[in-house]
Order: structure tokens, then C-alpha cells, then sequence
């Protein structure tokens, strides 16, 4: 009977030329037809492999998942092996599932649980391709560290595997999360290796998707070039022209056109190298060379029914048009995105076509169409902020991806039944392609049953491995509950500790009525802190960013905040740039008492605020508006000595309608090579001007719809937004924005702002 099970599998190899439906019909007669559970699990992985739609493969995973379970459970040995490994790919796709709706803690769950059991049974091929999934989440979540740890994992997965085209895309993806941090020249190594791997297996897609990929480094400027940006562009436009190439004989059109959108961009904005007349030629040759290119991407989009490539296009033919003058046009290109935007439903695509068309009504007097199109930019970009809405849209992405999927494949399976068929009509007929069918089927089974035996061999010392392993896991886990009790307790204490440095609210608000401290430590703990003392009738306020987070960061403060007490009451100094001076020296000096080379510190900025005398705040002559006291207009008269100085971190603060900078002095609070005094800034505001303080975490915070960085110059626009509101308000509306950019993304460091209203 083994062997008639046998056949009917085989039947299903040689009617593949007869279409996907074909096929999954022959499989699930072949599962219906057996009572072995072995074979089973082979015709459902069969089966899933054969649809990319999730609402179709997805049903045959959870049969894998009952059947390879209930198997794994009451069989030993070899046998009990080969059932782990298909309920390792039952928990893999769960993992997968949950991942394309955008629930990355449940996907996150399933995939480490899958890699752990790849791992024991040596299926380095599928460890590797769990554990890049893993690093893809941590890297859109933000969490870089945790991104190349698995991404440098799966490379070794695929070095074991000998699996070269995963190797080339694990450097690929390793190279993308080193731009993501600035190491352009590293990025530029990966990326290089990448292409010399799948040049030598003769990948022209993957050699141009990585070539793509090189070429944003040169012509963004991020690679540093004899010729600055100029020669950047041109290296970057000859990388892009290579990529095009290569895509262009493959017909990898989904690729190709966004190359080519890109190469155009770059030609108008930075004209192209190879013209070589007068440069009021070059430039007329340029943009009419990038409007070429992008009707040659808006073109290639149209034929295979794009759509998001078809907004895009429209959208940057609008912008083209509108940089031209040309506003009329400029309209009609931007309606269409716009239109697209709205079928798909993609709010990112709705909001940048809002965006434009807001922009163009203004400028032709379409003030009404302008103000409508400005309210849904708005709440777009709301929406697009609102965690539920990014799963949404990762989702109909997908939806997307896969309904495209299937067109093409429904195309292209057309196409070789017609192809097949005519071949086997004029050359041996239909009988000839079953028989041959059969033995690429047998063919194919015979290999599959060889591997299955083998894994049967080679996984035996896994499966122990793997017991062993949950034995003493079991053992084990008393003894690490009670020392992760014993590590929550003392990281507690130490909160205690860091407290107690922290000035009273109360002491704060006493010497300086209208203030704000936004203060949002990464753990449980901080490397952040804020300090404050009152001496001689005047205040000194300070925000402090220790080198670390965590309990390393929160010692390293302590010993900082020490320095600061004794430069001000030991040493007695007053002047911001010489406290600072001081405090570095004694921090040195703490750590120089180790054997090791500490480097160690913190950045800084440390402000002194003065209230002048009466008689030097109030004008020769006085005058007292209708309704004001002479209390009220001595008050509003009232002027402060500033003092600041900064080590890394800026001084910001309001005044005549405009926020105001003094930069740091670019030296840390601890060990740096030529040390030189920190200077003290001197200046003048009135009673109402603002002074902020801030470490740098706020605007290092990864979040948004496309998990950027907050950065300086948002940060600014916000602050410029708040001025005018109470200083408890100005916190709170600080504190929501940070949520809502965050969103479900991991904080990525200490945060302080310190308002102060004079």
C-alpha cells in the first residue's frame, strides 16, 4: 500500500505543466488517499509551499502543526526527529502569520521558539531564515543592537547551510541597519561583499537590487569622496545605471522602475555626467533626460498594474511639473496619486498626496480646495502615527503584495501551459510528457526520501541534546527566579540611591516658580539626571547625560553629581565654564583610581540664573499703562543675568518671538584628547522668557510612521508650539508627543528637558 501512496504523490509531478489548481488537487487526493502521518506531513508542506496567500496555506499549517504534534509526543527516536522538524516549520509560519499583521510580540514569540528547535535538529537552512525574520522586526522596531545580533546570526546559520544567495542577503540587510547608524564606509564593505557573491553565482537580480542599495551611499553623500557631492552623484548615477542594466535583462520590472524613478530624481536635481556641452545645454539635456526616465518607471508600472508605483510616479511627475512652473499640470498629476492613494488605502500614500495638492490649490487661488486638502494632510499624518493604523497599513501592504503575486503567477503558469503543450504536441505528444513527468516526480521523491531517512540518522543526537537540555532547564529555573529576585532588588535599592541625589520639586519650584522637569528614564534606572543648588541669590540649574542607561549609567551619575557638589561648596566656584572646569577634573580623578582605562562621563549644560536690582531694571521714565500698577509694571520690567555653559549639550532658549541657540562646547565631562576650558556664556533676558535644558534622548527616540528619528529640528518646531502655553502644560503636551512618536517601539535612551520660565 506504501507504494500506492507513493504514486499518487508522483502523480502530482507530472501534471505540474497543467497549473496550480491542478497541483493542489492532485495533493490533497494523495492526502486524503493515506493513512500515514509521515507522508502527510510532506503533502501539507507540499501544499503550502505551492500558494503564496496566506488565506490558502495557512489552514494546511495548522493541520502540519495537530498532526506533527500529536506524532512528536508519542514517538521516540528517529521517527520522533523527523516529526520536530515539521512542527519547527508549523511554528515558523505562526510566527510568519503574526508578522504580517503586524503583531510583532506574538511573532517575536513563535520565531524564537522555532529557531530553538531548528537549532537542535541542525536545520541550519531554516535557523537562518527564522532568525532574519527576528532581526527584520527588531529593526523596524527600532532596536538596532538586537537587529545585527540576529542578522550576524542568521549569516552564520547560512554559512553552516553553505547557502551563498541567503548569505549575500543577510550582508545586504546588515549593510541597510549600518546606514541606519551612520557607518556608511561599513555599510559600503557589506554591501560589497554582497555583490561579489552573487556575481560569482550569477544572480543579475540580486546583483541589482544590491548594486541599487551601493549606490544610495555615493549619491546621498553619506561616502565621503575627493570630489564631495558632485563625485558622489556621479559614482551613485553610474551604480544605479549598472543596476538598471541588470534588471532591465531580467525584466525585473517591479525593480527596475523604482531604479529608474530614483536615477531621474538624481538627474534633474544634480544634472547628468555624461553630457559634456555648456552647462545651460547640460541643463536643458538633464530635465529632459529625467522626464524620459520617469515615463519610462510610469510606463513599466502601467503594464503591470502597480498601483503604489503608480502614485508614486504621478506623484513625482507632479512634483517635476510644479518645479517647471507648470501648476496646471502639476495638479492633474498629483489628482491621479491622489486617486490611487485613496482606492489602495494607504494612508502614507494619502497624506503625501494631500500634502501636494494642498501645496498647488494654494498657489493657483484655490483657497477652499487648499483648506481641504490641508485637514486630510493632517489627519492622515495622525493616523499614520496611530499604532492600529501602521498594522493596518503593513497589512493591506501585504494584501497587496500577495493579490499581485498571484496575478503574476497566474500569468506565468499560462504561459508555460502554452508553451509546454505546444513543445510536447510537436515533438512527442502528451503521453510522453506524463511518462516523463513520472520520472522527474520519482526522481524527485527518491531525493526527498534520501534526506528524510538521513535527517532521521543525523538528528538522533539532537533529540537528546534537546531533552538534556530541557532537564536541566527545569533544574534550574528555582535558581534563577530567585536570582533575577535578587538582581529586581538590587536594582531597586539603587533607584533609591539615584533618588536621593535628585533635587526636591518643591526646592525647585521655590527659588523658580514657573518650571517643568520632564524626566523619563530608559529602566529602572538612568544615566540621566538633573541637579540644582541655590547660592548667593542665584539659582543653578542643570540636565546631565551620564555615559550608559541602566545601572551603569546611574553609578556613573552618582559620581558626576558628586563632582558638581563639591566644585560648588568644597571648591566654591560660581562660574558655570569653571565649575564645569572643576567638576571634569574630579571626576578624572575618581577614575583614574582604577587600574583600567574608564572613559567615562557625561554631557552637560549647566545654566546661572540672576535676578539684577530694581534700579537697573526700570527705565528713566515710567509709565504706567491705564488698568497696571506701578508693582505690575516693575515686575514686567524685570531683568536676569544668564550665565551658561555646556559640555555636548546646547542651551535653547525664548526670547522676542523666537527660539535661540548657544551651542556646546564639543567636549564631554570626563577623559578626551586636548581638553581646553569650558567658556561661560553671558547674557540678558526678561521676566517671560523661557530657557530649556535637554540631553539628547528626545531626539534620538525612533518612532513615527517610518521609525526615523525625532531629531533636533522637530524637537525645536514642537518647543516653538508650546511657549505660550502654562509650563504644566508645556510637559504634558512633551510627554504625549514622545508616546505617540514612540509608539510600540522600545525607548532607545534617557530623556530630560528642563523648562524654566522666567
Amino acid at each position: 500500500m506504501r507504494f500506492l501512496y507513493l504514486f499518487l504523490i508522483l502523480s502530482f509531478y507530472s501534471v505540474i505543466a497543467n497549473g496550480q489548481n491542478r497541483m493542489a488537487d492532485s495533493l490533497n487526493r494523495a492526502f486524503n488517499a493515506t493513512n500515514d502521518d509521515s507522508l502527510k506531513c510532506q503533502i501539507l508542506y507540499y501544499l503550502m509551499e505551492s500558494d503564496y496567500d496566506p488565506a490558502v496555506w495557512s489552514p494546511y499549517n495548522d493541520k502540519l502543526g495537530a498532526l506533527s504534534l500529536e506524532n512528536f509526543r508519542k514517538q521516540k527516536g528517529h521517527v520522533r526527529s523527523y516529526y520536530l522538524f515539521y512542527y519547527s516549520i508549523y511554528i515558523s509560519n505562526v510566527g510568519y502569520l503574526y508578522n504580517i499583521r503586524g503583531d510583532y510580540q506574538n511573532a517575536l514569540k513563535y520565531y524564537n521558539f522555532a529557531q530553538k528547535f531548528q537549532k537542535g535538529l541542525e536545520n541550519y537552512e531554516g535557523a537562518g531564515g527564522t532568525l532574519n525574520n527576528i532581526g527584520y522586526i527588531y529593526r523596524i522596531q527600532g532596536n538596532i543592537p538586537m537587529a545585527l545580533n540576529h542578522y550576524y546570526e542568521a549569516l552564520k546559520m547560512f554559512e553552516k547551510a553553505g547557502n551563498q544567495n541567503n548569505m549575500a542577503a543577510c550582508y545586504n540587510n546588515i549593510a541597510f541597519v549600518n546606514v541606519l547608524q551612520g557607518e556608511y564606509l561599513k555599510a559600503e564593505e557589506l554591501y560589497n561583499k554582497a555583490i561579489a557573491i552573487v556575481e560569482k553565482l550569477k544572480d543579475k537580480s540580486s546583483i541589482g537590487n544590491y548594486t541599487a542599495n551601493k549606490a544610495k551611499l555615493y549619491y546621498s553623500g553619506n561616502i565621503k569622496l575627493k570630489g564631495g557631492l558632485k563625485e558622489g552623484v556621479v559614482v551613485g548615477i553610474e551604480l544605479l545605471e549598472k543596476a538598471r542594466q541588470l534588471q532591465t535583462e531580467i525584466n525585473d520590472t517591479e525593480k527596475l522602475s523604482g531604479t529608474l524613478n530614483v536615477l531621474a530624481s538624481l538627474i534633474e536635481t544634480y544634472g547628468d555626467p555624461k553630457c559634456i556641452e555648456d552647462s545651460l545645454t547640460c541643463a536643458v539635456h538633464s530635465k529632459k533626460r529625467a522626464y524620459e526616465l520617469y515615463l519610462e518607471a510610469l510606463h513599466i508600472r502601467e503594464k503591470v498594474g502597480d498601483k503604489p508605483g503608480l502614485a508614486q510616479s504621478y506623484s513625482s511627475l507632479s512634483s517635476y511639473y510644479a518645479r517647471k512652473g507648470d501648476i496646471k499640470t502639476a495638479i492633474d498629476f498629483a489628482q491621479k496619486s491622489h486617486s490611487l492613494a485613496l482606492e489602495l488605502g494607504f494612508p502614507e500614500l494619502i497624506e503625501n498626496s494631500s500634502e501636494e495638492l494642498s501645496t498647488y490649490y494654494k498657489k493657483s487661488g484655490l483657497f477652499d480646495k487648499a483648506l481641504d486638502m490641508q485637514i486630510l494632510f493632517v489627519q492622515m499624518r495622525d493616523s499614520v502615527n496611530n499604532i492600529n493604523t501602521r498594522k493596518e497599513n503593513i497589512k493591506k501592504r501585504f494584501e497587496y503584495e500577495y493579490k499581485s503575486q498571484a496575478v503574476k503567477d497566474s500569468i506565468s503558469n499560462a504561459n508555460k501551459l502554452t508553451e509546454e503543450k505546444f513543445r510536447h504536441e510537436q515533438a512527442i505528444g502528451q503521453q510522453k510528457l506524463f511518462t516523463y513527468g513520472g520520472f522527474i516526480g520519482l526522481a524527485l521523491m527518491l531525493v526527498v526520501a534520501g534526506v528524510s531517512f538521513k535527517a532521521y540518522k543525523d538528528k538522533q543526537k539532537a533529540n537528546v541534546l534537546i531533552t538534556e537540555q530541557k532537564q536541566i532547564a527545569e533544574q534550574q529555573k528555582h535558581l534563577v527566579e530567585e536570582k533575577q529576585k535578587e538582581i529586581l532588588d538590587s536594582i531597586a535599592y539603587a533607584k533609591r540611591l539615584q533618588e536621593a541625589i535628585l533635587p526636591p520639586q518643591n526646592i525647585v519650584t521655590k527659588h523658580l516658580p514657573d518650571n517643568f522637569i520632564l524626566y523619563l528614564p530608559k529602566d529602572i534606572v538612568a544615566g540621566d539626571f538633573y541637579w540644582f543648588e541655590y547660592l548667593d541669590n542665584a539659582s543653578y540649574m542643570a540636565a546631565a547625560d551620564s555615559t550608559g542607561h541602566g545601572v551603569p549609567g546611574a553609578m556613573v551619575s552618582v559620581v558626576c553629581s558628586n563632582a558638581l557638589n563639591r566644585a560648588v561648596h568644597e571648591f566654591g566656584l560660581r562660574s558655570p565654564g569653571e565649575i564645569l572646569d572643576k567638576t571634569r577634573e574630579l571626576v578624572l580623578e575618581t577614575f583614574a583610581k582604577s587600574d583600567k582605562d574608564v572613559k567615562d562621563g557625561m554631557d552637560i549644560s549647566l545654566v546661572k540664573i540672576t535676578e539684577l536690582p530694581a534700579e537697573k531694571n526700570i527705565p528713566g521714565r515710567l509709565v504706567i499703562p491705564k488698568g497696571q500698577t506701578l508693582k505690575d509694571v516693575i515686575s514686567s520690567q524685570t531683568k536676569y543675568k544668564i550665565e551658561w555653559a555646556g559640555a555636548n549639550n546646547p542651551l535653547w532658549y525664548y526670547s522676542e518671538g523666537q527660539i535661540h541657540e548657544i551651542k556646546a562646547h564639543k567636549q564631554p565631562i570626563g577623559k578626551t584628547e586636548q581638553a581646553t576650558p569650558f567658556p561661560t556664556h553671558t547674557f540678558e533676558l526678561m521676566k517671560g522668557d523661557e530657557l530649556f535644558l535637554l540631553t539628547d534622548g528626545f531626539a534620538d527616540q525612533f518612532g513615527g510612521p517610518k521609525g526615523k528619528k525625532f531629531k533636533y529640528k522637530q524637537l525645536e518646531e514642537t518647543m516653538v508650539s508650546l511657549v505660550s502655553a502654562p509650563m504644566v502644560e508645556q510637559k504634558k503636551i512633551l510627554n504625549n508627543t514622545f508616546t505617540s512618536w514612540k509608539g510600540n517601539l522600545e525607548q532607545v535612551d534617557d530623556i530630560t528637558i528642563i523648562g524654566i520660565r522666567l
